[in-house]
């Protein structure tokens, strides 16, 4: 177990956010976040917390538009830009009924976003191992960027984490070292909230109804969507790579992909 660290000082950070896997979330001055280890951790939670200070490090060695902006590092922290909500929360937060509802080209943007950041997380042989509209975030400008590597998979390593119902692919379950396959599934769920602003399924509420489906290979309709053969694709086991879902969604978006790896 670590020595207790000396975190900033507390008149800087305020303003609890959240709990996760294994830290507590708060402001951290007027533009940061600040990530802190539980005051009673567990050898998990000291495990999950070095995971991220990892990947986050090779993240501020190569940083992406599409990820969050690692600001520092400390042996029980992690401070990062303050972004503005999830994914998620766009379309089924508390203010969300009273905005006006993202255009159909915000949300083919959203879309290419959304795969150019798992992408270039690929190539830094990092698989985000939960991917979800909640681990993805907007900025000031409304531009998307994935946040959350507390159980992530770094260099072929198991992951801490594991996919939410609706995001988990069949063709792969019980894998402990997350797959590029089933990211991409997950990419596909998360495209298809992006464009229809539910998850699949939602009229689904028990336990083990989505599962049901997907073991069936049932998944939602999705021919009437901008995106829908992408989705398709994704859920179907289509893609070798994320780079060919960009390739395709550069097909039905006027955004292309500008973003390419040093």
């Amino acid at each position: 177990m670590p020595q207790a660290t000396i975190y900033p000082s507390e008149s800087d950070y305020y303003g609890y956010l959240a709990c996760g896997i294994y830290r507590e979330v708060y402001k951290y001055g007027d533009t940061a976040v600040i990530k802190r280890l539980l005051s009673e951790p567990q050898a998990e939670d000291v495990e999950s917390l070095e995971i991220e200070k990892s990947i986050f490090k090779r993240l501020m060695e190569n940083p992406h538009p599409r990820i969050v902006r690692c600001l520092d590092i400390g042996d029980d922290y992690i401070v990062l830009e303050r972004l503005q909500e999830t994914l998620r929360d766009r379309f089924s937060g508390e203010g969300a009924k009273l905005r006006v509802p993202p255009s159909s080209s915000c949300r083919l943007r959203w879309a290419v976003e959304a795969a150019e950041g798992l992408d270039y997380l690929h190539q830094l042989e990092i698989l985000q191992s939960d991917v979800s509209a909640t681990n993805i975030m907007l900025d000031s400008e409304d531009r998307l960027k994935y946040i959350d590597f507390s159980g992530a998979s770094i260099d072929g390593q198991p992951a801490n984490v594991a996919y939410c119902e609706r995001n988990i692919s069949p063709h792969s379950v019980g894998t402990e070292v997350p797959t590029v396959g089933q990211e991409i599934f997950a990419l596909g769920s998360v495209l298809y909230e992006i464009e229809t602003g539910h998850m699949p399924y939602p009229e689904l509420g028990k336990r083990g109804e989505v599962e049901k489906k997907y073991k069936a290979l049932e998944f939602p309709e999705v021919d009437q969507l901008c995106t829908g053969a992408v989705i398709k694709k994704c859920w179907d086991e289509g893609y070798e790579s994320v780079a060919g879902v960009l390739a395709d969604l550069s097909k039905v978006s006027m955004f292309p992909v500008l973003w390419k790896m040093p």
